[in-house]
């Protein structure tokens, strides 16, 4: 019985959260915007949808084994849950076997530390 209701609240929880599979195909690639000490960020859109995303590819030969996946993984935990308007929001996160891919908002002008 309890198994019964465990599956009911998934399936509530999944429809509710509209789950969607993610890849790299969905997304149509049009420039490299930026280069950092884990990887790329690309400008991008998914599909059809007119709004654009920043892509932060991140290879995971230089991540894993080191501190730095603890790093990425609090980054990709804290954008998916903080909505403000000041801290850009994380979209979509998914992975490959050669990178870790982070979608977020893409906001024309470059980051803070540029402004700086």
């Amino acid at each position: 019985m309890r198994r019964k209701n465990i599956f009911k609240m998934y399936e509530f929880i999944r429809e509710s959260h509209k789950i969607e599979t993610i890849s790299l195909s969905c997304f149509k690639f049009y420039k490299k915007i930026g280069e950092g000490a884990f990887g790329e960020v690309y400008l991008v859109r998914k599909g059809t949808i007119e709004k654009l995303y920043a892509l932060k590819a991140i290879r995971k030969e230089r991540v894993f084994g080191t501190s730095l996946y603890r790093y990425i993984q609090t980054e990709k935990d804290i954008l998916s849950l903080i909505n403000h308007p000041f801290i850009v929001k994380l979209r979509y996160a998914f992975q490959t076997e050669t990178h870790l891919f982070l979608v977020m908002d893409y906001c024309e002008g470059g980051d803070l530390s540029k402004l700086l």
